[in-house]
C-alpha cells in the first residue's frame, strides 16, 4: 500500500518499486518484505547466494521457518539486488524459533545488512574466528557486511574446546562447538549495534533490540545474539552448554 522504503534512498529513478503488486511477484498476500528492507545476499553468483540462504534456513532451526525464506530479487536501475525475503506472516515466522525471531527483526529493520559465506581468509577477523563484520565502506561495501568462513569456524571450535585459553572465554559448563550459524548470528549482533551507532550519530537516538540495553557496546550485543543461538542449538545454558562470556 506504499512505496518501497529502500526506494526512497536509492531507487528514486525506478518507479517500478512503487508497484507493490509486481514487486511481490504478483502475490502480495504470500510474499512479504517488511519495510522494503532485508538481509542482502550481495555475492555475485547464484550458487553463492543460495549457499548463504541455505545457511540461514538451517539457522532458524525450524522447517516451517526455513520454508518461509526465499531470495527476493529487486531491480535497482539496470542492476538486480538479492535480499532474504519472508513468505507469509512475519509475526508468525518470528514465533517459530529464537533464530527466526532474530532474523525476522534483522530483515524488518529499515537498514540493510549484507551477508555471505566465503572460503577465503578474513583478515579483519579475530584469530581463528572465521567470521567478521565490516563497517560500511570498509571493503567497498555500502552497508555493514557479515562474512563467515565455515571451515575456519570449524577449526576455531576445536581450538576453543580443547584449550584452557578457549575455556577462559566461557562460563562454567561444557564448551560446545561454534557452528557456522552461531558465528553468523554473533556477527549479526555486531551489525545490529553498528546500525544503532550510525542512527545515534544521525538522530541522537539509539533504538533498543529485543529489550537489550542499547548502551551495550558492540561486543556485548554480539555475545547476546550468540547466546540465543547457542541455546537454540544446544539447549539451556548450564553444565551441557557453557555461555561465552568474553569477546576476543
Amino acid at each position: 500500500m506504499s512505496p518501497d522504503s529502500i526506494a526512497n534512498d536509492w531507487e528514486l529513478l525506478n518507479p517500478q518499486t512503487w508497484n507493490r503488486y509486481a514487486y511481490a511477484r504478483n502475490n502480495p498476500l504470500a510474499y512479504v518484505d517488511p519495510d522494503g528492507a532485508a538481509v542482502e545476499l550481495f555475492q555475485k553468483t547464484p550458487e553463492e547466494r543460495q549457499a548463504a540462504l541455505d545457511e540461514l534456513k538451517k539457522d532458524v532451526g525450524n522447517k516451517q521457518a526455513a520454508d518461509s525464506l526465499y531470495i527476493n530479487e529487486v531491480k535497482d536501475g539496470d542492476n538486480t539486488r538479492y535480499f532474504v525475503g519472508i513468505k507469509g506472516d512475519v509475526g508468525a515466522f518470528e514465533n517459530l524459533s529464537s533464530g527466526a525471531k532474530d532474523l525476522g527483526e534483522l530483515v524488518g529493520a529499515k537498514q540493510v545488512v549484507e551477508f555471505g559465506l566465503t572460503n577465503q581468509e578474513l583478515p579483519g577477523a579475530g584469530k581463528g574466528q572465521g567470521s567478521n563484520t565490516y563497517a560500511p565502506g570498509e571493503i567497498g561495501n555500502a552497508n555493514p557486511r557479515v562474512l563467515v568462513n565455515p571451515s575456519a569456524v570449524a577449526s576455531a571450535s576445536i581450538f576453543f574446546s580443547n584449550t584452557v585459553f578457549g575455556g577462559s572465554r566461557f562460563g562454567p559448563g561444557k564448551v560446545r562447538d561454534t557452528t557456522t550459524g552461531i558465528a553468523a548470528f554473533h556477527e549479526f549482533g555486531h551489525a545490529w549495534k553498528m546500525w544503532q551507532n550510525i542512527n545515534a550519530a544521525a538522530n541522537g537516538i539509539i533504538p533498543g533490540a529485543r529489550g537489550i540495553d542499547p548502551r551495550l557496546n558492540s561486543s556485548g550485543e554480539a555475545l547476546a545474539w550468540e547466546k540465543r543461538m547457542r541455546i537454540q542449538v544446544y539447549g539451556p545454558i548450564g553444565p551441557n552448554n557453557a555461555e561465552r562470556k568474553v569477546h576476543d
